[in-house]
């Protein structure tokens, strides 16, 4: 059940068929999202390389009192992005309760190696978790786990502008004008596994929690560099997984009040 859900499944979806209580269910899903992202391929990507950042957690509420529609509200909405992604300030000054709540956001960068074979997608994901899409983050993230010698290809933001110094080619696209060039430079395959990650944070998790927001991160790039396989060769996969991970550091002992009391971020 775990393996054949494309965008995640919720401890509340299956604890009855398991006759398990939820919390029984709940642990079992973190402890294979621990085991894949304990056992995560972290060689540097080469090749075509399409980088992106995207916000979850932390997402503060709409304000009791409804705002004057701006510009910038308005563009949001043309995208088709939640009320609650919209950045803080764009709808009006922000109560202090709900500024606490947007401590919690946290933005995941996710790495994706490119096939070159044409129409065949990301072949390898590789995600981290960093407090601001800024370039004080997001650069020796990326110089970590990119090679020197890949092309890059990033939206215009300006986390990503000082790439160009560190790597081989650089290429951008404006994203407030085009998805893609006329050359084919894009990152959508970034912007695919946010799209992934964002439907099972509304659809299927309904909040994730900034602690063991790695964990979810990585489920989901799992599923993205799986998709092409059957559903035994996924079992297979994740049954190596889970016994080359070994003892659970994160939830050994978790029902006994053990709590391991550190961030994860990739």
């Amino acid at each position: 059940m775990f393996v054949s859900s494309p965008k995640g499944l919720s401890a509340n979806a299956f604890h009855a068929e398991l006759k398990v209580t939820v919390r029984t269910a709940w642990l079992l899903q973190q402890k294979l999202r621990e085991a894949l992202f304990e056992t995560q391929d972290l060689t540097p990507l080469d090749g075509t390389v399409h980088v992106d950042g995207g916000h979850f957690c932390g997402k503060p509420r709409r304000p009791r009192v409804k705002q004057k529609m701006t510009s910038a509200m308005v563009n949001h909405r043309l995208r088709n992005r939640k009320a609650a992604i919209v950045p803080p300030g764009v709808g009006g000054p922000m109560a202090p309760w709900n500024a606490a709540k947007f401590k919690n956001r946290r933005i995941v960068i996710a790495m994706r190696k490119m096939s070159p074979v044409k129409g065949y997608g990301a072949e390898r994901t590789i995600i981290a978790i960093v407090p601001a899409e800024t370039k004080a983050h997001v650069l020796p993230v990326v110089r970590k786990y990119v090679d020197p010698s890949a092309t890059i290809m990033t939206d215009d933001g300006g986390a990503y502008s000082w790439l160009i110094t560190y790597f081989a080619d650089h290429k951008t696209v404006c994203h407030s004008d085009e998805y893609s060039t006329k050359d084919g430079v894009n990152n959508n395959g970034a912007e695919s596994y946010m799209a992934r990650l964002r439907r099972s944070e509304y659809g299927v998790f309904h909040g994730m929690r900034p602690q063991y927001f790695a964990f979810y991160a990585m489920e989901t790039a799992w599923r993205e560099d799986v998709r092409r396989l059957t559903i035994e060769e996924k079992l297979q996969d994740i049954a190596c997984r889970v016994f080359r991970a070994g003892l659970s550091t994160a939830w050994r002992g978790y029902r006994q009040g053990h709590r391991l009391g550190k961030e994860y971020i990739g």
